[in-house]
Order: structure tokens, then sequence, then C-alpha cells
């Protein structure tokens, strides 16, 4: 007989049991606060320690990094800036009142010199900024004054001194040098030689010959005045004065020059000779026969030619 067997599966089910966490007590709590206050000390300190070296660094460098010093020299209508800075100069940029600045590259220099003009009018601001090798910026601030502009040029004359030529230069403020050149001669320069001179003279010998004397004169304005004059260079007459062999008690005055004589004048003890003062000689000899006084004679005579080249002689004759 067929039997069915019924089988029952007794197995029992495994449950997983959820482990419920008893809540901690404070003690617990506090120590975890703790804990996270430590690394909140730690990481504060780190930082506190990074502040500190760098303050420490920026207040090394203040000490060892001396200030530039700046000074301005006011020269006329110009100014001459000076800059000087231990670490070095990086830039240094310059503005008259607030306008576009001008910079200048230090390169690292410890010096550094500018010459500038100073703006007419008076209390212009030179707003001077120096920016020195390790980024570190000063300012400064300096007042100046254009002085009143000088626009008058000097003045050249020319003469002629016996065989020499003179040079004469004046001006209202202040000479600065005068040159000048002479036909095929070197140029020559005459600086003033005293603050505040107005005036420079100079003689030179006339060349034979016609030449050309080229002349420039500048101010401490820097105002230019130029002259150029041909000169013709002659000779100083000729003088001659003897007694005559036919006759003793007579001298023989004899004058010559090249270009010719305009005239002659001579005074015998205090008695004054003279040809005709309005008529030239306009001849290159000149002769004349003079009696002498009694006793001792005293002669003193000048000879012009058309030049104005003057010889003068001066004798005594016995008779």
């Amino acid at each position: 007989m067929n039997q069915i067997l019924v089988t029952k599966n007794d197995k029992s089910k495994k449950v997983k049991e959820k482990k419920v966490r008893e809540p901690k007590t404070p003690g617990d709590i506090t120590g975890v606060a703790k804990a996270f206050a430590g690394i909140i000390l730690l990481f504060g300190l780190a930082l506190s320690a990074d502040g500190a070296y760098a303050y420490t660094k920026n207040v090394e460098l203040a000490k060892n990094t001396k200030a530039p010093i700046v000074s301005v020299l006011k020269t006329g209508n110009t100014a001459k800036l000076s800059i000087e800075c231990t670490s070095g100069i990086r830039t240094v940029s310059f503005t008259w009142n607030n306008s576009n600045p001008t910079i200048v590259q230090g390169r690292g220099n410890k010096i550094l010199e500018q010459i500038i003009s100073i703006p007419s009018g008076e209390n212009n601001k030179l707003n001077i900024t120096v920016i020195d090798s390790n980024g570190q910026t000063k300012r400064y601030v300096k007042t100046l004054n254009q002085d009143a502009k000088d626009i008058t040029e000097p003045v050249i004359t020319i003469e002629g001194v016996n065989s020499n030529i003179k040079i004469t230069v004046t001006d209202d403020t202040a000479i600065d040098y005068v040159t000048y050149k002479y036909g095929d001669s070197q140029e020559v320069t005459i600086n003033a030689e005293e603050e505040g001179q107005t005036t420079i003279e100079e003689t030179i010998p006339a060349q034979q010959g016609e030449a050309t004397l080229t002349i420039e004169a500048v101010d401490k304005a820097q105002n230019v005045a130029t002259k150029e004059q041909k000169i013709k260079g002659t000779k100083r007459p000729t003088v001659e004065v003897k007694r005559d062999p036919n006759d003793a008690s007579y001298i023989l005055i004899k004058a010559t020059d090249d270009d010719g004589l305009r005239l002659l004048c001579y005074d015998l003890n205090g008695q004054e000779y003279t040809t005709d003062p309005n008529i030239s000689i306009n001849d290159t000899k000149f002769e004349y026969r003079q009696k002498l006084d009694s006793g001792t004679n005293k002669i003193s005579l000048r000879v012009y030619n058309i030049n104005e080249q003057v010889t003068e002689f001066n004798a005594e004759y016995e008779n």
C-alpha cells in the first residue's frame, strides 16, 4: 500500500536582531569635544607660526632697508633730481602739478640723477614716487617757482685799438661764455669767471690782410647772440724824425703808411701843430721840415692812418 509520507519542515528561521546602541554617557561626549578642540588648536598654532614668521620677516626687512634719500637742487629754471637708495632703485616717477607722470627706470642702481625743466609760474608741485628693489614705495613733494624768464640776447661790439681788435660782450643779467674764431686760427672760448658777470672783454692782434671774425655769445638763460664781421688788418704808420743834414736847427718829420695817412699832429715845447683834421692827408707819405727853438726842444708826435691805427713818437733835441 502506497503510503504517502508527509514531511514537515521544522527549520527555525534565524532572525537578525538589531543592535540598539545605548545612549552615551556625558563622559563620552566630553572626550570627543576635547579631541576636536585639540585638532583646532594645533591648526591654529600652525597658522600663528606662519603669521609670526611673516611678521618677523617684514620687520627685519624694514629694519635693513633705509628709506630713499631724495634731494632737488634748483638751478635757474631747471631742477636736478637726485635719489640715493641702499637697496637699489626700481623706478622713479615724477609729475608736475598732477600732470602725466614721467617714469625713469632705476635698474637696481643705488644712485639716480635727472635734470628736469620747471614749468612757468609759481607754486609748481613736483610729486616724486620712488619704488626700491624690494617693492617698497616712498613719496615726496617739492614746491618750486620758475624765475622770471630772461629773453634778452647779449650785445657784441667790435672795435680797432691800434693794431689790435677789441671784442666786448655785455648782458643785462649774466653771461655764460663767449666763443670767437678769427680767420684760419682755432676757435677760442672764454667762460665767465664770476657768478652774475655781465661783461667779457678780449683784445686780439689784427691779422694782415682781410679775415672774417665770427663771435657767439651765450648768457645764463641760454639766449644766443652772433656777429660776423670782415676785418682788414693793417700795420700802424711808420714815423721817422731826424735833424736836417743841411741845417741842424731844423728837424725832418716823415710818416708813411701802405693804406694811407689821415692825420699828423705834434706838440713842440707846448705849441701844437696839426694837419687839417677835417681833410685827410690821403696819401701814403707825408714830410714836414720843422724849425727848432733855442735850447731844449721836446716833441710829442702822433700819426693816424685811414684805418685809425696810430703811432706815437717822443724825443728831445738841443739847439
